[in-house]
């Protein structure tokens, strides 16, 4: 009687485990690449049953949100033995997705609008916010253009862009937008103080639009390079032709050497500058000997030239 019993009890362990194992329980968060949402999806449960279609998939990057009451119905439609614990009972389900970044966007359609004749460094602004887009976890995050309308004057442009690329499921929306045109211009990379020699070492290139530059702004390098800046000028920023002066040859109180050239005669004497002056400029200097102040020009360091009135007269003349 009591083996009887023990048999007996054992039996009843192993069914009462079967039982708690076969269980259906419910998935509550699921992640999904089909377009479709199974029973199996929802439930530990295999066999045939299992891939039976109940619902269409959230977009891609998107989740739904089931409550308890349609999935009781869902489970009793389809034979699952399942009952929800309670209402608060819920199961969420996202489509698994792969992203395509704005950038990405902008990059694909300066390719297009590059094929309508767009100028070859540009970039672009849009209509509106443009935000990145999901495409199916288990198709190719690809972009193809439906129309695109390009406007070179204005240089507006539509677009209507479609992913995945030639799907017929596929997401479509509409981009409007402008380009503006890049240029490249030179800008020193450290910050210069004033007086300071402007070499090949100091310049980088800056790419900025060129709507934002403005009538006096420095355009190449040649226009820097061996020039003296005249205040402050800060790393990265426009230069403008005002900031630069050709480096002084000669400074306000330095002594000079005058030299008086004529057809005939050339002779030297020693003077004071009384203001500074770059090469071919035209400043004031006082002869030490007689007193007098003279104009001349700058030919060098601390050289200035001046000349008859006649041969004066001549020179220009010719």
């Amino acid at each position: 009687m009591k083996m009887k019993t023990t048999i007996l009890s054992i039996g009843l362990l192993f069914i009462s485990y079967f039982t708690h194992a076969t269980e259906v329980s419910l998935k509550t968060s699921i992640i999904v690449e089909e377009k479709f949402i199974t029973i199996g999806d929802l439930f530990n449960i295999t066999g045939k049953n299992a891939t039976k279609r109940i619902a269409m998939s959230p977009r891609p990057g998107q989740f739904a949100t089931y409550d308890a009451r349609w999935l009781y119905h869902i489970a009793r439609k389809n034979g699952v033995d399942w009952k929800p614990f309670n209402l608060n009972t819920r199961a969420i389900v996202e489509r698994a997705s792969q992203q395509i970044s704005v950038e990405q966007m902008h990059e694909f359609l300066k390719i297009e609008l590059k094929n309508k004749g767009a100028p070859e460094a540009f970039e672009l602004t849009t209509s509106g916010r443009l935000r990145q887009i999901h495409v199916a976890a288990n198709q190719p995050p690809t972009l193809s253009v439906e129309y695109l309308s390009y406007e070179p004057t204005t240089k507006r442009f539509i677009a209507s862009l479609a992913a995945p690329a030639r799907d017929p499921e596929a997401l479509r929306f509409r981009v409007a937008g402008k380009l503006h045109k890049l240029t490249e211009i030179p800008v020193v990379d450290r910050n210069l103080t004033r007086g300071q020699i402007i070499r090949p070492e100091h310049i980088e290139l800056l790419t900025i639009r060129e709507s934002k530059i403005r009538r006096d702004t420095v355009l190449t390098q040649e226009e820097i390079i061996g020039m003296a800046t005249k205040r402050v000028i800060r790393a990265g920023v426009p230069i403008r032709t005002s900031q630069i002066m050709r480096p002084l040859l000669v400074e306000k109180g330095d002594l000079v050497t005058i030299k008086l050239t004529t057809s005939s005669m050339r002779l030297t004497t020693q003077g004071k500058s009384l203001v500074s002056g770059s090469q071919g400029e035209t400043i004031q200097v006082k002869n030490i000997q007689s007193k007098q102040v003279v104009e001349a020009k700058v030919i060098g360091k601390n050289e200035v030239a001046v000349f008859t009135f006649g041969e004066k007269i001549i020179r220009e003349g010719k």
